[in-house]
């Protein structure tokens, strides 16, 4: 499956999709993708 990911300058494109590699720690919340949580973060 290919989805394409689109959006104006500076939306954060590139950095949800590192975010998803793993490259970078997002502050707080979680990333799912189709219902499943690939990462979520300790908020305290």
């Amino acid at each position: 499956m290919k989805l394409p990911l689109v959006g104006k300058n500076g939306s954060g494109k590139s950095t949800l999709l590192k975010m998803i590699m793993d490259l970078v720690k997002p502050d707080h919340g979680n990333i799912s993708i189709l219902g499943k949580t690939i990462q979520q973060t300790n908020e305290s």
